[in-house]
């Protein structure tokens, strides 16, 4: 069976990508430019790993699809995160980072791809996602994508998503556990020479960097 990754370059994906390579699975990669602020880090890591794991990398251009969308997540966007200064007090302000059916949209895009790339092949079809409060993150969203996707190939083509039960924590561990290059892994929003270390994927990597380091956790 013919396996392709939606891979964004971030530490889900990227620790998916090494336990499925692991597992001795050849997998393509397929790596989606829709306008986000960090995607030229995310292709930079995205290269990276694949190039180390000997995987096929595919990069896809699907702009236009949030050509009306001024969602902070993109370039054309507000900022990810304000930073409020009042006397002796900082706070910080997250815009709304969700970009609706973003996942049901890049996982279409690559079923697609994977579709043309192997039209006589059984394929799977894996996706980086984790537990999170977002619907596109669900058990429930992996359900229903499978279903029509297996309808509309004739069975074919299964999606799955190994880690969507898990959370931030147990990647972590897991990418350890892997040999994961984690500091390779780009998970900021934005697109700057170092991480912005404010956004919410930020704050979630240093929670939990800063957790295990602290406790000296082993894996």
């Amino acid at each position: 069976m013919k396996k392709v990754l939606l891979y964004s370059g971030g530490l889900d994906s990227t620790t998916l990508l090494h336990h499925l390579t692991k597992k001795g699975d050849e997998v393509v990669a397929v790596w989606c430019n829709y306008g986000q602020k960090s995607k030229d880090k995310e292709l930079i890591s995205a290269k990276f790993f694949t190039k180390k794991l000997n995987c096929k990398l595919i990069e896809i251009n699907i702009e236009e699809v949030y050509k009306y969308s001024n969602n902070c997540l993109l370039v054309k966007g507000g900022e990810v995160t304000q930073i409020v200064k009042t006397d002796n007090h900082t706070k910080y302000k997250n815009a709304d980072t969700e970009l609706i059916f973003r996942n049901a949209m890049l996982a279409s895009v690559v079923i697609t791809v994977a579709t043309s790339l192997f039209p006589k092949e059984n394929i799977e079809v894996d996706l980086g996602l984790i537990k999170t409060p977002y619907k596109d993150c669900s058990s429930e969203f992996v359900t229903a994508l499978n279903n029509l996707t297996k309808l509309c190939t004739a069975g074919k083509v299964k999606v799955k998503a190994p880690f969507v039960e898990k959370g931030k924590d147990w990647v972590y561990k897991q990418a350890k556990r892997l040999n994961v290059e984690i500091d390779k892994a780009w998970s900021c929003y934005l697109g700057g020479e170092i991480p912005c270390g404010v956004c919410p994927a930020c704050i979630d990597r240093k929670i939990i960097e800063g957790y295990y380091a602290n406790n000296k956790r082993t894996f």
